[in-house]
C-alpha cells in the first residue's frame, strides 16, 4: 500500500487490518506547511508491526514529521530507508535502517564514477557488559567512503558514545561521536571518510570496529560503504 504524503499537514491514520504485519510505501516530494503525523487509532496487539519503505523527499521547514510517536530528522526525511515499527505492548518502537545503496546516500561525485560499492553492516552496543571490539574481515583493496550509525535503542544521557574503526596496523580509519540521548531511529553519519584501505594479509585481512561509552546504555547498527579499487 502507498501513502502519498500530504504536505499541507494533518494526520494519516493507519488501517487496523487483522494481519500482524503490514507494509506501506511512503512517497512524495515537497515542503511541509504544517505538522504531519502517521498514527494508529486504538490499542494495537503486542507484536503488531508496520514496515514503511520510505522513498519520499521532505523539507520539514519548522514543522514535525512524526511516525507513531517518533519525529524524523532532516537527514532521515531526505534519505531512502526502511522504517520498522513494532508495538511492544506499551509503545511503538521504531528502527530506521538507511538504504545505503540508494542514490540519496551517495554523493553526486560518487554516483558519477560508476564505482563498485559494497555496504557492510554490524551491530553496535553501548549496554553494560556488551561493549567491545569486533573484527570485520575485509580482504579486498577499497576506499572506505562513508559511515552511518543508526540508533536502535535510545542512548543513555550524561555522556556521548563513540564508534571507531582501525586497520590491521592500528591506524584509525574513522571515529564517529554519537551524541548522548540519541533516540532510536536517529542516524549519525560521516559521508567523507575516504580512507584508502589495502589488505595486509590477503584473505584473512580485517578491520576492527570499536565502541565505547562511559555511562552504559544504547544500541545501534553501523553501516560503512566501500568502493572497490
Amino acid at each position: 500500500m502507498e501513502i502519498n504524503i500530504n504536505f499541507s499537514g494533518g494526520t494519516y491514520t493507519l488501517d487496523d487490518y487483522p494481519q500482524i504485519k503490514i507494509d506501506y510505501t511512503l512517497t512524495g516530494s515537497g515542503t511541509l506547511s504544517s505538522n504531519y503525523t502517521i498514527a494508529f487509532s486504538g490499542t494495537p496487539t503486542a507484536g503488531k508491526t508496520f514496515t514503511f519503505y520510505y522513498k519520499a523527499t521532505v523539507n520539514k521547514a519548522s514543522y514535525n514529521f512524526n511516525i507513531l510517536g517518533t519525529n524524523l530528522s532532516d537527514t532521515q526525511l531526505n534519505r531512502e530507508s526502511t522504517i520498522t515499527a513494532v508495538y511492544n505492548g506499551v509503545s511503538w518502537e521504531l528502527n530506521i535502517m538507511p538504504n545505503t545503496q540508494s542514490a540519496s546516500w551517495l554523493k553526486p561525485t560518487d554516483q558519477a564514477t560508476g564505482g563498485n560499492y559494497d555496504v557492510i553492516t554490524a551491530p553496535v552496543s553501548f549496554e553494560s557488559g556488551e561493549q567491545g571490539n569486533a573484527k570485520i574481515y575485509l580482504p579486498y583493496p577499497c576506499t572506505i567512503k562513508a559511515i552511518i550509525f543508526t540508533a536502535t535503542k535510545t542512548l543513555s544521557g550524561t555522556d556521548n558514545g563513540n564508534v571507531s574503526m582501525d586497520d590491521n596496523g592500528g591506524a584509525t580509519i574513522f571515529s564517529l561521536t554519537v551524541p548522548m540521548s540519541t533516540i532510536e531511529g536517529t542516524s549519525v553519519q560521516n559521508s567523507s571518510v575516504n580512507y584508502s584501505y589495502t589488505p595486509p594479509s590477503g584473505i584473512t585481512s580485517y578491520v576492527t570496529l570499536r565502541q565505547s561509552k562511559t555511562t552504559a546504555g544504547g544500541k545501534g547498527t553501523v553501516a560503512f560503504i566501500t568502493e572497490r579499487t
